[in-house]
């Protein structure tokens, strides 16, 4: 399946959240869920690589101490030039395609219950979830 980057990463943040959550859904489809978390899980690493670089280029570092010896992290102030140079360097990297080798699940797989998938679990599997 082509994928963007952007698709790979979202997909593969969404797939990892279903993982570490509670959610009833079919057996079935938490064994695809899985499935669809390892083969993204493969060509993750460099993306998110990628985009941590962006983040310390643009960034930056955030200390808990005045002798800035305990990092708490890196960050891009939002609405800053630095944050929109950020945006704009991401969302063309995130726009070149691979081909990963992973099936979408059906919607219809993963069930109607009221305490399934959220909203935002739906939007970052995108492509990844189809209708039949």
């Amino acid at each position: 399946m082509n994928l963007t980057y952007g698709e790979i990463h979202c997909a593969r943040r969404g797939a990892n959240m279903l993982l570490g959550g509670k959610r009833n859904i079919p057996q079935i489809a938490k064994f695809k869920i899985a499935r669809i978390h390892d083969a993204l899980d493969k060509v993750f690493g460099p993306l998110e690589e990628y985009r941590m670089g962006l983040v310390q280029k643009y960034g930056t570092e955030q200390f808990a101490d005045e002798e800035k010896k305990i990092s708490m992290g890196w960050q891009i102030g939002e609405n800053t030039d630095a944050y929109k140079a950020f945006e704009k360097d991401w969302e063309e990297f995130c726009a070149q395609t691979m081909d990963v080798t992973v099936t979408p699940i059906t919607l219809t797989m993963l069930g109607d219950a009221p305490d399934g998938l959220e909203a935002l679990e739906f939007k970052l599997l995108g492509p990844l979830v189809v209708e039949v």
